[in-house]
């Protein structure tokens, strides 16, 4: 589908933590045996089992994510990729459509998949209790109980609504048709920051790693109600209306010291690179002071500049602006028109625009 799987180095945690805990935990639950500390063989092979049922459940973590990308793009958003990592999985949605249309499925399909695995594999628990007896046999009937109850146990999980889990989705998505999207989604992170509260309480008293997940649902919920309203506050302003024209250039034939005393001078951090009529590059501050000072008077900004140029159209819509410049992790943007540079719009420029419009927004919804 184009989407770019990630596997974070933090990923490596859960799953060795997972090995562990499946390979040696000897625990019932509704009738599953949760692990295979239980079976009479060399610890080796346990932690063997418990890799394996890990691959099986994480496995099932991405096809869970993949299911939540397919509908994303049936529904016109753009997905950049997924990520697996220390709390599972995530989908990175790179841009959305304004008000998030088919959200309710786009949630709904993850924690439907998680079960329809989960079903398959209790089923393949079912039928494997009455194929006879001996340790092969045992240790299929832990490996399907095991991966179906936390497949089933997954999709229920991420069903609460609260941000940033599904069931949040599937609440802003209900909520919008009568409270508008963004009033919707700060009710839902509310949900989610209260549900993550209560899970830190319990999270004290019975298990630490349950007071990691609430800090992940906490801060997840406040970046999507922050993300919604820098949409709405944001809309329908391009970056037409926010660059700076007449902009500053340097040739490349520039050197680094005189590209300092400019800086220094016009108190800019960055400057589109010109040759002719013709940009070739963008310099900042951070190319520059990476030139040794012994070498500041030689090297030339056409030696210290970053060539791959990044840019944008006056056309951009300014939230898109803002994800690029933070996906690339740079703060400055060319905006060129057919191939001739516009201007420029840094990170600077769109923050305070964004709080202009965003104190506006608020002295409206007061009055």
């Amino acid at each position: 589908m184009g989407v770019n799987i990630h596997i974070h180095f933090t990923f490596v945690i859960i799953l060795a933590l997972f090995t562990w805990i499946f390979g040696f935990t000897n625990q019932e639950t509704l009738g599953f045996v949760l692990g295979f500390g239980g079976l009479s063989v060399d610890w080796t092979i346990k932690l063997i089992l418990g890799f394996v049922a890990s691959i099986i459940f994480f496995a099932s973590v991405l096809i869970h994510e993949l299911a939540h990308s397919y509908v994303a793009i049936r529904y016109g958003y753009k997905v950049s990729g997924i990520t697996l990592f220390v709390f599972g999985g995530v989908s990175q949605i790179e841009k959305a459509p304004a008000e998030a249309p088919g959200e309710a499925w786009m949630a709904l399909v993850g924690p439907g998949t998680s079960f329809i695995a989960g079903i398959i594999l209790i089923l393949l628990w079912s039928v494997s209790r009455y194929l006879g007896s001996g340790l092969l046999i045992e240790g299929a009937v832990i490996l399907f109980g095991l991966t179906g109850f936390y497949n089933v146990l997954l999709g229920a999980f991420n069903l609460i609504p609260a941000f940033p889990m599904d069931g949040g989705r599937i609440l802003r998505s209900t909520l919008a048709k009568r409270t508008g999207f963004v009033r919707a989604t700060e009710i839902a992170a509310s949900v989610g920051r209260a549900f993550a509260i209560a899970l830190a309480v319990f999270g004290f008293f019975f298990s630490i790693w349950l007071l990691f997940i609430a800090l992940f649902i906490y801060l997840g919920a406040g970046e999507e109600e922050k993300g919604a309203r820098m949409e709405h506050s944001l809309r329908g302003i391009n970056v037409g209306k926010i660059m700076t024209e007449n902009v500053s250039s340097i040739p490349p034939s520039m050197p680094i010291d005189a590209l300092l005393s400019k800086m220094l001078d016009e108190k800019h951090l960055g400057y589109p690179v010109v040759d002719g009529n013709r940009v070739v590059g963008v310099v900042t501050l951070h190319d520059a002071v990476r030139v040794v000072p012994e070498q500041r008077g030689s090297v030339t900004v056409g030696d210290a500049m970053t060539g791959d140029m990044i840019s944008v159209t006056p056309e951009t819509e300014a939230t898109e602006a803002i994800r690029i410049m933070s996906t690339k992790r740079i703060g400055l943007l060319l905006v060129l028109s057919e191939g001739k540079l516009r201007g420029i719009v840094t990170q600077n420029d769109l923050m305070k625009v964004l709080e202009i419009m965003s104190s506006i927004s608020n002295v409206g919804a007061r009055r």
